[in-house]
Parts: C-alpha cells; structure tokens; sequence
C-alpha cells in the first residue's frame, strides 16, 4: 500500500528519504515514488536518482524522463543523467531521440558503460545485427573481454556467418563462461557451417549432455541429425529439447516430424496436436504426414491423424 505524507504534519525530508531508501528495498516502487514526489524541488542528485529509479520500476518513464531532464539542465554536463534520459526515451518508444542522445554522450564520454548497454538494447529491438555486433565489438575494446560481451559476439558473428571471428568469440566464451550453453552451442554450429562434421558433433553433444536443461542445446543437437537423415537420433533430441521447454513449438514439431519418419506414431501424433494449438502454420507439417501415411496405406493410424487434423482445424 502506497505511504502519502500526512499533510497537516509534513514528514522531514531526511525521514522521506529514509523510508524512500527502505520501500526501494523492498521494491515497493509507487510506495517510495508518493514518499519523495513531495519532496522533488528539494532532492539533491542523489535523491533525485532515487525517486527517478521508483519512478521507471513503477513503468511512470515520463516522469523519470522529466525528473532526469530537470537535472540535466541544472548540471548539462552530467553523464548519468544523460544517460538516464536516453533510457527514458528508449523506454517510451523515442528511439530516434535515444538513439542520438546516447551516440552525442559517448562519442564524448568514450568509457560510459550504461549507455553502451541501452544503445545495445535499442539495436536489439530493432534487429540491427549489424550495428549490434559493431556496438559489442567497442565494448570489448573499450571494457575488455567481459563475459557478456564476448557472448554476445559469439551469437551474431555465427549468425552473421563471420566464421573466423565466432571461431576466435565462441571458444574464448567458453573458457569466460563455461556454464553458459550458447557459446558451446555456436562453436558447434560454426563447425558444421565450415565443414568440420565430427568436431561439430562432438562440440554440440558435449553442448546437450552439460547443459540437458538448455533447450538451445537440445534442439541444435536434434536439427544437426536431421539434416543428415539420423531421424531415429534427431528425434532423442527433440524429445528432449521438449522436456527442458514443454511449450517449444519447434522442439514439439521436431518430435512429430522425425517420430513419423521412424513410426513413432503415437508419439508422433501426441506432439502434432500439441504444437497445432500454439502455432497453426505447423499444420502443412502435420498433413504431410498423414498424407504419407496414405501413401504407405496405413488406414488405421492414417484415420487417426485425419481426426487430429481435423481437431486442429
């Protein structure tokens, strides 16, 4: 419940601050924004950070915008407010304006890590691999080769088919991350991708066998028999990539495609009107596979997929 001073004895700023500082504990955020709102002409930097923090955990990003832009024009040359005002405006869906914000801040305040971190968050929304992966490269050079970073650049540069530099990224992550699956799992991808099949298959099984809950890992394992006809394997490893996440469209499809292909019927069948109800565009998949049950003149189960076609439909 949310704690409005009394207004016929207004509580001291220090005792707003001190409860402030106490509901921010506890993450009770509107409690510790109605403690200090009053209070706002009077906040030093410290309390104006505190109630800005309140406000934007409370989702109120266009007060946090306002209260950060009213210490910026009584202190313009404030990084953290600039920065924070930058993470307003990406927060309220100005990314243009963010985006010129945080560039104007580090092209002169080379070494400030949170606004790196936003501008990274504003490529991700957008899809911008490219200035994405450019953005962690910097981050690398100006901060080092922290962990997060190395596995960002172990990501986009395999999926940007940068082979050589995922190579160099995936292996040193997995040396700063060991406990991290996907810097294992691209390594194995980059392998398969350059030709190198045994070192592939040996990376990803090392990949699903350390890290079982990881469904990434799974269902990378499972496409990489796939592709090379092993249904009988890659449906192991769909099944699996199903048990670390029972709602995985592609690891249930996977299931229902190779447990067709190796007559897992019911297994097989089980998956498909499962995966039918989160995504409909599975459907062709699960026709295909009734129609091949036509063709093999398999009436029996041919009509009980007929009836989990039509349930889907």
């Amino acid at each position: 419940m949310a704690i409005t001073p009394d207004q016929s004895q207004p509580k001291s700023l220090e005792k707003a601050l001190q409860e402030a500082g106490l509901a921010l504990d506890k993450k009770h955020f509107q409690e510790c924004s109605d403690l200090l709102s009053p209070y706002v002409s009077q906040l030093t930097k410290d309390g104006i950070l505190m109630l800005g923090k309140c406000q934007h955990e409370s989702k109120n990003y266009n007060g946090a915008l306002k209260l950060y832009s009213s210490g910026l024009s009584k202190n313009p040359n404030d990084i953290e407010f600039k920065g924070l005002v930058g993470l307003e405006l990406f927060q309220l869906g100005r990314d243009a304006e963010a985006l010129s914000s945080l560039k104007e801040l580090i092209e002169k305040h080379k070494d400030y890590l949170p606004a790196y971190r936003t501008l990274a968050q504003i490529f991700e929304k957008k899809n911008n691999k490219y200035e994405l992966r450019l953005l962690y490269q910097d981050m690398v050079e100006r901060f080092g080769q922290k962990p997060e970073f190395v596995q960002q650049l172990c990501t986009l540069t395999t999926e940007d088919r940068l082979y050589d530099l995922s190579v160099k990224y995936c292996m040193q992550g997995t040396l700063l991350s060991p406990r991290v699956a996907s810097n294992l799992v691209y390594l194995g991808i980059t392998y398969n991708e350059t030709g190198r099949a045994p070192e592939a298959e040996k990376t990803l099984r090392r990949a699903s066998d350390s890290f079982s809950k990881s469904e990434l890992a799974q269902l990378t394992m499972a496409k990489f028999f796939e592709e090379k006809k092993n249904f009988l394997e890659a449906f192991r490893y769909y099944k699996r990539a199903v048990e670390a996440e029972p709602q995985s469209t592609k690891a249930l499809l996977g299931v229902g495609i190779t447990g067709a292909e190796i007559l897992q019927l019911q297994e097989a069948l089980n998956a498909f009107q499962k995966v039918c109800k989160l995504d409909r565009q599975s459907l062709p998949h699960f026709r295909r596979a009734a129609n091949n049950l036509r063709l093999s003149k398999n009436a029996t189960w041919l009509k009980k997929f007929e009836v989990g076609i039509e349930t889907c439909n």
